[in-house]
C-alpha cells in the first residue's frame, strides 16, 4: 500500500509519516485476532471507542490448513457470538 500512495489507510493520524505504518503496527491496531476471549475483549473495546456497528467481517484468508481455518469460523459462531450478543453488541 506504501508503493501505491494508499498508506494513509492504515493511519489514525493522516499526518504521520507513510514511515510509520509498520505490519506489526497494523496487526496491533487494525485487526482483531486470538483467543475467543481475547477477540470477545477486544471487540468490547473498539464498540466503547467508536460506538455501536452492525457489521462484522471476518476475514481469515489463510486455507493453508483447512481444518484451522475452520475451526476459526466455529470459534466466532459457537463462542464470540454468544458472548457478544449476552452483551447486546450482536444480532
Amino acid at each position: 500500500m506504501k508503493k501505491s500512495g494508499r498508506a494513509g489507510l492504515f493511519k489514525a493520524d493522516p499526518n504521520a509519516s507513510d514511515d510509520s505504518v509498520t505490519l506489526d503496527g497494523v496487526l496491533d491496531e487494525l485487526v482483531i485476532w486470538g483467543t475467543p476471549d481475547k477477540v470477545i475483549d477486544d471487540l468490547a473495546r473498539f464498540r466503547a471507542q467508536v460506538g455501536p456497528f452492525g457489521t462484522l467481517l471476518y476475514a481469515g484468508k489463510d486455507w493453508v490448513d483447512p481444518a484451522l481455518a475452520k475451526r476459526s469460523m466455529v470459534l466466532l459462531a459457537e463462542k464470540v457470538r454468544p458472548a457478544l450478543q449476552g452483551r447486546n453488541m450482536a444480532a
